[in-house]
């Protein structure tokens, strides 16, 4: 396939404009196709920031899909990712979708999504924008945890004051990534209120402190509430059995202590990382880019966390096991 990639992005929120800005800085690479939103308003705020592109706007996939895209983004809130994939493969789409994250608000609907991708055949590829996983330093951290040459993982914490699945959720995925084995159970205290942003009051999604327990002994805690005296500095760190890995909050460099003394290796991050949200769609379209971005299945285990740290905080913080069962798997959670 030959550049510039032909992109076509569903849902022109704050966040798919920003892709959008974004991919038309990089001309050579990607070609912005078409642009999907029920909202004409939205295609105004579109314009009003960037007032010389002439991308086609679409009020549905089926009208965009005339334009042939290489690969479709959805950018749309969390409750409609499902529907919106849904909607591009019945068009008769079979080349590769990015999902913003989460996939979804629950787990049952995302599992209901694997089941009907396999029962169609779809030959496509599907893959979810937990760009840290395409990011230089959280791989060059994952080849370290992977090469064994600083032991086994013993544990892991993440502490920034954040929303628990507008960024959090990040790192429940990274946690599973590096922990090289399944979760199997999570627990947690959250805040009683969410911050109401650009979102709207619509959604609720509270910082929190949340412990998740691997299947190897392995724990991992998320510490995203504001409050003094929090452990610090704040980032993400692994403990290995002979050293350490360290992403600082900034995201300036990954620090390894091992035996052997301190080594900082500098970031790749560019532009509040956008340029890793390219790199994620790249390793979707060329699989030589070296990144394997995070599939529909891991996806689902990272919801599958952040859903159980809800339910475990209204069960008064009582550990919730691991793959969730029952009414749990079906609790829709108020996210973006």
């Amino acid at each position: 396939m030959s550049h510039p990639y032909r992109i076509a992005i569903v849902g022109l929120g704050v966040h798919g404009t920003g892709i959008a800005g974004r991919l038309l800085e990089n001309p050579a690479r990607f070609e912005l196709v078409a642009l999907v939103d029920a909202s004409v308003a939205t295609l105004m705020r579109f314009r009003s920031r960037s007032p010389r592109s002439r991308v086609p706007f679409f009020r549905s996939v089926a009208e965009a899909l005339r334009t042939q895209p290489d690969a479709f983004f959805v950018a749309t809130p969390a409750p409609a990712h499902v529907a919106g994939v849904r909607a591009i493969i019945e068009g008769g789409f079979s080349g590769p979708i990015l999902i913003e994250k989460p996939v979804s608000n629950s787990v049952s609907e995302v599992d209901g999504l694997l089941d009907w991708i396999s029962s169609t055949g779809w030959r496509g590829r599907a893959a979810v924008d937990f760009h840290r996983r395409c990011a230089g330093i959280y791989h060059e951290l994952h080849r370290h945890v992977r090469s064994g040459e600083l032991g086994a993982v013993v544990g892991m914490e993440f502490v920034r004051p954040c929303k628990l699945s507008m960024n959090g959720a990040h790192f429940a995925d990274l946690g599973n990534w590096y922990a090289g084995s399944a979760p199997v159970s999570v627990k947690a205290e959250l805040q009683e209120h969410s911050t109401i942003d650009h979102r709207g009051s619509a959604f609720f999604d509270p910082p929190g402190r949340v412990e998740v327990k691997y299947a190897s002994g392995v724990r991992f805690e998320l510490e995203t509430r504001q409050r003094e005296g929090a452990p610090g500095p704040f980032g993400m760190r692994v403990r290995l059995e002979h050293g350490e890995l360290f992403i600082d909050d900034e995201e300036t460099h990954l620090e390894i202590r091992s035996p052997q003394g301190v080594k900082r290796v500098a970031s790749d991050k560019v532009q509040f990382g956008y340029n890793w949200i390219e790199a994620t769609l790249l390793s979707l379209l060329d699989a030589s880019t070296g990144f394997t971005p995070c599939s529909l299945v891991e996806a689902r285990d990272a919801l599958a966390v952040i859903v159980a740290a809800h339910v475990s905080h209204q069960a008064g913080g009582r550990p919730v096991a691991l793959p969730l069962e029952g009414p749990e798997r079906s609790v829709a959670l108020r996210v973006a």
